[in-house]
């Protein structure tokens, strides 16, 4: 399981040095959507997921995956 200090190290390291796990990418994730709730301070976090979801085919296709469903229960 991800714990979130492992997140909050990733967010202190320089740009060009920080890169995520599929797993801390989704962790994130969750985090955004809380943080949306909650309309709580949200783009260190987004940058992080972006650039994840730039290189990683795999993490783009879960992502839209959930989204679907997201999309399917709202109507």
């Amino acid at each position: 399981m991800l714990q979130l200090w492992e997140l909050l190290i990733a967010l202190e390291q320089p740009r060009n040095e920080r890169a995520l796990t599929c797993n801390q990418c989704f962790a994130i994730v969750d985090l955004l959507s809380l943080a949306i709730e909650l309309d709580l301070e949200r783009e260190q976090l987004f940058d992080l997921v972006q650039r994840r979801l730039a290189r990683c085919p795999g993490c783009r296709e879960k992502l839209l995956s959930k989204l679907e469903k997201l999309e399917q229960l709202a109507s």
